[in-house]
């Protein structure tokens, strides 16, 4: 996927929807939107390329980070769909730029500064809309992990199970875990909100 990250920037909060975040990102936000038959996220406060993650770039190290959107109805232990991206990560001293490589991609994409890297991973996540429940409360969480050498070189192509276990290991450590959630909201609200924003667009 190489369209330019802007078009996933800018993206709105919706208001009303309450946001849960981890002790450590207090307010943080989860933005959601429905685009075309998906549902993406962004969150434009959450910064996981920097301190200890930026430190191991800036020394030439390239970081393997995992990524999942998890969606839960009614309640938030009834996870009913995951999406998961792994994502590798460098930094050009020379040029002072992040490059991005996905599992789908042959080609890293290049971007100017953090924000613009970690908008793009974010932007690799979508959930299908047919693949969620209408009529029902609706809670989306986003995990970024940063991955060490023995969790991700394993020597062949990562499954999903594989990023989903990932996310399950116990006693994460706090700057390589990263965990924000919006909810409750409904299919409805969504698609009411997306068609709001299409008609104010087009005055």
């Amino acid at each position: 996927m190489t369209q330019p990250v802007s078009q996933f920037l800018g993206w709105w909060l919706l208001p009303g929807i309450v946001v849960s975040v981890s002790p450590y990102l207090r307010g943080q936000a989860l933005e959601l939107r429905w685009t075309g038959d998906e549902i993406r996220v962004a969150a434009p406060k959450l910064h996981f390329l920097q301190g200890r993650v930026l430190e191991r770039l800036r020394d030439g190290s390239p970081v393997m980070m995992g990524l999942q959107v998890s969606v839960a109805a009614d309640n938030r232990a009834n996870i009913l769909r995951r999406v998961a991206e792994r994502i590798t990560v460098s930094y050009d001293l020379w040029e002072e730029k992040f490059a991005v490589l996905t599992r789908r991609s042959s080609q890293p994409v290049v971007h100017a500064n953090a924000a613009g890297a970690e908008g793009y991973c974010l932007a690799q996540l979508a959930v299908r809309v047919s693949d969620l429940p209408a009529g029902r409360n609706l809670w989306f969480k986003l995990d970024v992990r940063v991955e060490e050498p023995d969790e991700s070189q394993t020597g062949s192509p990562p499954t999903l199970r594989d990023l989903v276990d990932t996310f399950s290991k116990t006693r994460p450590k706090p700057d390589q875990h990263w965990t924000v959630e919006a909810g409750p909201v409904r299919l409805e609200d969504l698609k009411r909100r997306a068609a709001a924003e299409r008609k104010t667009a087009s005055l």
